[in-house]
């Protein structure tokens, strides 16, 4: 069921930064070097959930959720979502503050939400959180700044 969720969240991450990011002109991408890490797996004592009929909740933690590339990513991820009825995307607003956004995990944390999707204000400060959630079992996708812990997935956007 982990693996479900963090293939759905991957997904719905890259797909909502392609599209909140398009400037609607069409360029040609630059071939990706992929880099892979060896890394311990992770395991949690989590109930796996049937992922189209349970209720889902993904926490997204903003750096600021008033910038418009932040609040488009909220409303994909949202539009995105709305079509399975069982998932919910809340935002989390860290206010350009790698302090709020620590206050603001072990809620996450806490509420067991069954992912997080984080934009990092500062990498390092943020890494004791991601680990934390990844041990509760559940799964982290940073998205522009990686954490400086394991963790699921990165998503990255590059602008050519």
């Amino acid at each position: 069921m982990k693996n479900k969720v963090l293939a759905l969240v991957t997904t719905l991450a890259a797909v909502i930064s392609l599209t909140a990011c398009s400037g609607g002109a069409r360029q040609e991408a630059a071939p990706a070097e992929a880099s892979v890490k060896t890394t311990e797996a992770v395991t949690s004592s989590k109930t796996a959930k049937k992922p189209y009929e349970d209720p889902i909740k993904i926490a997204y933690v903003a750096h600021d959720i008033g910038t418009p590339v932040n609040q488009a990513w909220l409303e994909g991820m949202e539009r995105e979502c709305s079509y399975y009825p069982n998932i919910t995307i809340q935002g989390f607003d860290g206010k350009s503050s790698a302090e709020e956004q620590v206050k603001i995990m072990p809620e996450v944390i806490t509420q067991k939400y069954d992912a997080i999707v984080l934009q990092a204000s500062d990498n390092s400060a943020l890494a004791a959180s991601v680990t934390e959630a990844e041990k509760a079992g559940i799964p982290v996708i940073t998205i522009n700044m990686d954490a400086d812990s394991v963790h699921s997935a990165l998503v990255q956007i590059s602008i050519l």
